[in-house]
């Protein structure tokens, strides 16, 4: 009798990018893509037991425009339960990317898919094979997606065992939501019977593929009792015509109830079991080697096209509630956009050298086009503003963040040779104004960029004055190596920094002993070949302050002050500023660096003085990391030659309960910590002949590459002080637009929309969709929290919904938050 049930699921793993034996570019994946297609479509027809899964928009959508012809037979196989969408996405993102691309990408997915097959996928499983960073927001995410089970794919089996984690189990997330999974790679289960069936009679080399197949349960699951998943396929699978009878043959065999099965045939089994519960993080490490090859360029481009489109979105939401058209169909082809190049292998960059520089081309293009509109939006409310009682050009501010916030803002004019520029608020009060000239062109005329200091309502905007001016001192260039402000004093040696000292802690903030502050230190290492993925040996290392610097000077200014140094060290070239701004306690930093040579690894660290907790970032929370706890074994984490290597969404914070700095970086998501040390990943470069098929300029990574990253020092934990606020401003740079002078109905300040309380609730995004204004924000810091909606115009209904946008409940305006929930509410007008 057969006591052991087992399901077999049959997939072909397609990255967006990767298959570069096909051909050079996209072109040529895509034509292999339609041979899987037509390899699936062929035993759905001639086999009444194969069942396919598929996972992505990528494939599908290319095939059904080439064959328009063919739609009605894949509709026809998912009506019959031989296709299995599983999950509905654009794409296989790893979960770094942000909270608001995965949603999109679910919402773009299903609307694709809807069309394509005529009907709503629906399915409760999300499959994430070959993708990394499982963060503990996703259960949450996932279950308002309508996802109940989860097959993570990496980090490597050794990191599962060595964590504790069994193959099947349920995972809870920060706020208590869980998801059931099971971590069956699809690799495991790998059968090639085309390479059996070339060598062997029929029976000796299906019963070899049947041990092969059996040997990997064994390990996978162990005691684990039945019914098992098994997956068999690889990377760009060709499904052979006789997988289905290979199947017939091992149920021939008596041991095992063999059957081909869909992920959610299985996945309702899996509720019967009795699992042990994981809580908390699966991988927060990632690819430990890559981070920072060539300056980590796709993923930085994709991150700011994401900034752009959220930014942009918000600004056109409201505008809309006030008359401008909002741009949904472009929206959505961003967005689609967006989430194609969140694919794994794309956003790490591991696409042929034509094809990255129309990605990139692309996400620039995009970016410029969210930009673009933010700015036209402004421009709307600002020809209904009263700006008459300028004297000089009316500027208008806008706030993207749902509170009252004061910070730079910065904006370029021609002006006279001998003149200045100030600026002026609404009520005729000069503001705190810095003038840099950037360019003389002669015959009287200069370039300036104009910086000066705003005040502006929560989601609003603020109008000011630019008047040109008889010229006045302006700042004062010496060269003292010393920033000092009424928050910090901070020392340089050899271009870096010998000395923070925080003056409302009254504490020095470094330890100097071994690094400098915001030191480079350089590491020569072991790539491994064949695709550079891994490294094998750290050999040495150098840094940046053993070197004397060839340049330095300092600028004091009203609003920031600056350092820069420029030096040359082992043929590196670096270029250092860093800015102290006087009207908050941040300290940024502006680095490029300029390397030609392979092999080596380039970190910015900074050596704090006291002994602290390593807090990370994720999508939609924060999660303590404890390096010391997390195993880094296997080719993800490069068998432990990287200790301490991590990834964080925009922000780290380390610290006690006591004191602590947070350290933010843009567009990169690389960090490691080793005792006291915190260190942003810069840069990598590799010797060409451990990268095979990969060999591109962008994935070798010398050349010149720019940095911009902050450190927020604070008094307290990071719950206390809230540091998280300065990044967000960071991150969200107020928006000035120059207009004319003119009548108007709406004043010099507005706030559109707020949320009221004492911190610790988010704004995700504002967008338009199916005439509703979609709101999602989070709890962020674990604590219950109760907030006040506060809007310019009252909506006539405000639902709370689910991510899909599905109503759950009709509410109000004051919103109760639980600790680290996402909450998405819909309005309508």
């Amino acid at each position: 009798m057969k006591t052991k049930k087992v399901f077999v699921m049959f997939y072909s793993h397609i990255d967006v990018g990767w298959g570069y034996y096909w051909g050079p570019t996209l072109e040529h994946i895509h034509r292999q893509n339609t041979v899987i297609v037509f390899s699936a479509l062929n035993l759905i027809r001639n086999n009444p037991d194969f069942k396919w899964v598929l996972d992505n928009v990528y494939v599908l959508r290319r095939f059904l425009r080439d064959f328009p012809e063919l739609r009605e037979a894949v509709r026809a196989s998912y009506r019959e339960g031989k296709l299995e969408i599983s999950p509905p996405t654009v794409a296989i993102s790893p979960f770094y990317i942000d909270g608001e691309s995965l949603i999109r990408g679910v919402l773009l997915g299903k609307e694709f898919f809807k069309k394509a097959l005529g009907r709503d996928v629906k399915t409760e499983v999300f499959i994430a094979f070959d993708v990394t960073c499982h963060h503990p927001q996703l259960p949450q995410i996932l279950n308002k997606l309508g996802f109940k089970y989860y097959i993570p794919g990496r980090p490597g089996e050794e990191v599962y065992e060595q964590k504790g984690f069994p193959i099947e189990f349920i995972w809870e997330g920060l706020d208590g939501s869980r998801v059931y999974c099971n971590r069956f790679s699809y690799g495991w289960g790998w059968v090639e019977l085309r390479d059996i069936l070339a060598k062997k009679i029929w029976t000796e080399g299906a019963k070899e593929a049947v041990e092969h197949v059996r040997e990997s349960i064994r390990r996978a699951y162990g005691d684990a009792e039945p019914p098992y998943l098994v997956c068999i396929g690889k990377d760009w699978h060709q499904f052979h015509p006789a997988l289905c009878d290979f199947i017939r043959f091992w149920n021939s065999l008596g041991e095992e109830e063999v059957v081909i099965a869909t992920p959610s045939e299985y996945f309702k089994h899996l509720p019967k079991k009795k699992l042990k519960v994981i809580k908390g993080d699966i991988d927060p490490v990632s690819w430990a080697a890559i981070y920072g090859v060539g300056g980590d360029m796709i993923r930085y481009k994709i991150i700011s096209a994401v900034n752009a489109l959220l930014s942009s979105e918000k600004i056109c939401s409201i505008a809309s509630l006030y008359g401008r058209k909002y741009p949904s169909k472009r929206f959505k082809k961003a967005w689609y956009l967006v989430c194609i190049s969140w694919h794994h292998d794309m956003s790490h960059g591991y696409v042929s050298y034509p094809d990255y520089k129309k990605w990139t081309r692309m996400l620039d293009s995009l970016r410029k086009w969210a930009l673009n509109q933010a700015e036209l939006s402004i421009r709307y409310f600002a020809s209904k503003v009263d700006t008459s009682w300028s004297k000089g050009s009316p500027i208008v501010v806008f706030n993207t963040l749902p509170w009252r916030r004061i910070g730079e803002v910065s904006v370029k004019i021609v002006a006279p040779e001998r003149s200045t520029v100030r600026v002026y608020n609404s009520k005729g009060e000069s503001v705190p104004t810095q003038v840099e000239v950037q360019k003389r062109l002669g015959w009287g005329k200069k370039v300036v960029k104009v910086q000066f200091l705003a005040d502006v309502p929560s989601l609003g905007y603020s109008t000011y004055d630019l008047r040109i001016e008889k010229e006045l001192e302006g700042d004062s260039t010496t060269s003292d190596k010393v920033l000092e402000n009424k928050y910090f004093k901070l020392e340089f040696e050899n271009g870096c920094i010998s000395s923070i000292y925080d003056k409302l802690a009254q504490r020095n903030v470094l330890d100097v002993s071994e690094y400098l502050g915001n030191d480079i230190v350089v590491q020569n290492v072991k790539f491994r070949p064949p695709n550079g993925l891994a490294i094998d040996e750290v050999i040495s290392e150098f840094k940046g302050s053993s070197y004397q610097v060839d340049g330095e000077e300092t600028v004091q200014g009203e609003l920031v002050s600056t350092y820069e140094s420029r030096g040359v060290f082992e043929n590196i070239s670096v270029l250092r500023k860093v800015l102290v701004h006087n009207y908050k306690p941040i300290i940024e930093f502006r680095t490029t660096i300029e390397d030609n040579a392979y092999d080596h690894r380039i970190r910015a660290i900074f050596p704090f003085s006291f002994k602290g907790k390593v807090f990370r970032n994720i999508p939609f929370g924060v999660i303590e990391f404890e390096a010391e706890k997390e195993p880094y074994l296997g080719w993800e984490r490069s068998y432990g030659n990287l200790p301490g290597v991590f990834w964080a969404s925009n922000w780290v914070d380390y610290s006690s309960d006591s004191y602590g700095v947070t350290l933010a970086n843009r567009g990169r998501i690389g960090y490691q910590v080793e005792a006291n040390k915190l260190s942003i990943i810069l840069l990598a470069t590799r010797n060409p002949a451990v990268l095979s098929r990969f060999a591109y300029l962008h994935l070798i990574g010398t050349g010149k590459f720019s940095f911009n990253y902050v450190l927020v020092p604070h008094i307290g934990s990071w719950k206390a002080s809230k540091p998280y606020k300065f990044i967000e401003e960071w991150l969200n740079p107020l928006v000035a637009v120059m207009v004319d002078k003119h009548g108007g109905t709406l004043p010099p300040e507005k706030s559109f929309m707020g949320i009221s309380g004492e911190g610790g609730v988010l704004l995700s995004s504002i967008y338009r969709s199916d005439s509703r204004t979609y709101i999602r924000m989070y709890e962020i810091e674990g604590e219950e929290k109760h907030v006040e909606l506060i809007m310019d115009r009252s909506p006539r209904k405000i639902v709370e919904a689910n991510m899909l946008g599905e109503a759950l409940k009709e509410t109000s305006s004051t919103i109760t938050l639980k600790p680290y929930e996402i909450k998405t509410l819909a309005l309508e007008f």
